[in-house]
């Protein structure tokens, strides 16, 4: 004996589970059980199984994180630096993963520190996001930077 709710939501009592089986294929629905398994009496309910299939691929699904990238230069100006990293803060901000590419050209490998203004970057970086090691690929340095 089972616990029978039909497809308008009604309590149909105690019935056999054949008789609920039939009522099911009757009405052209399926037969689920609601309750854990090993519950007395055991809860099954007449719905379309097809319905809260559809329903559920509609729900909410959680948000992709994007990488957003932001290209910087070695002899950068300060106020411009600044603009990148307030940039930077609102992707992180949002969960982006930002990705930070420093391209040199010619010389610039040769004068100072190339990598200077992508360090500054990074540590003005530091409080809002955790910077990944930087990689350099001939005349670029990628660094990554996810949030915290």
């Amino acid at each position: 004996m089972i616990l029978l709710i039909d497809e308008n939501g009604t309590n149909q009592g105690m019935v056999k589970y054949a008789d609920a089986k039939r009522r099911a294929s009757a009405a052209e629905l399926d037969l689920v059980q609601v309750s854990k398994k090993g519950v007395n009496p055991q809860v099954f309910k007449i719905v379309d199984k097809g319905k809260i299939a559809y329903k559920q691929s509609k729900q909410k699904k959680p948000a992709k994180t994007m990488v957003k990238e932001h290209r910087i230069r070695p002899n950068i100006g300060g106020h411009d630096l600044t603009v990148k990293e307030k940039a930077c803060r609102k992707h992180l901000a949002k969960g982006h993963t930002a990705k930070i590419v420093l391209t040199i050209r010619g010389r610039e490998r040769f004068t100072g520190d190339p990598k200077k203004s992508l360090n500054d970057l990074l540590l003005r970086l530091e409080d809002v996001g955790i910077s990944s090691p930087t990689k350099q690929d001939r005349n670029k340095v990628i660094a990554t930077v996810r949030p915290k």
